[in-house]
């Protein structure tokens, strides 16, 4: 069973990143071991935390380990209301769906979401697809600012603060994407 050993600095960006934000409710869309939402539990303790991934068995695991209400849910097929979290949050969760699942699931992200999405994701120039680190691995990356304009919202990136998150494709395309609705 997997053990923490401490919270990675990247598992701590959302909860930074809500520091200033008002907010009851918390949302995170592939959760899997739900160290992010841990880290928003230590300075957010009396909120409302949820995550949910579809990996089963990480899942019952770390709800064991956290005592987190952690769910196994598909993104695409949420259950909750629309505008039921103030703010719904993903890490790394985008850069590892399939191409034509991104937009799917952005607009279950963006039903739910009352107040706020961030999400740490990749970014690309333009558009929706590959991004090669400089090890030569591949994930998705999105040009988040284009996606939430075709939604009417308008999306405020900045890259992951150095020493923060550096392993690639991370340290190049990595970004902080902040959605006030």
């Amino acid at each position: 069973m997997y053990k923490f050993k401490g919270l990675r600095p990247s598992k701590k960006i959302v909860a930074n990143e809500l520091r200033d934000k008002e907010f009851d409710s918390v949302l995170e869309v592939g959760t899997q071991w739900g160290e992010s939402l841990l880290a928003v539990k230590e300075v957010f303790p009396d909120k409302r935390l949820v995550g949910i991934d579809i990996d089963k068995k990480v899942i019952e695991d770390a709800k064991e380990i956290t005592g987190l209400d952690l769910r196994y849910q598909d993104a695409l097929t949420m259950p909750f209301k629309p505008n039921e979290f103030d703010v719904v949050f993903t890490s790394a969760f985008f850069c590892m769906l399939p191409i034509i699942r991104v937009d799917s699931a952005l607009r279950k992200v963006i039903q739910t979401a009352k107040k706020y999405i961030i999400l740490v994701e990749l970014t690309r120039p333009a558009g929706i697809g590959v991004v090669f680190g400089k090890d030569g691995k591949q994930r998705i990356g999105v040009c988040w600012k284009e996606i939430f304009d075709k939604y009417g919202l308008k999306a405020e990136t900045k890259p992951i603060p150095k020493g923060i998150w550096d392993e690639n494709p991370w340290g190049l395309y990595g970004q902080i994407i902040t959605v006030k609705i």
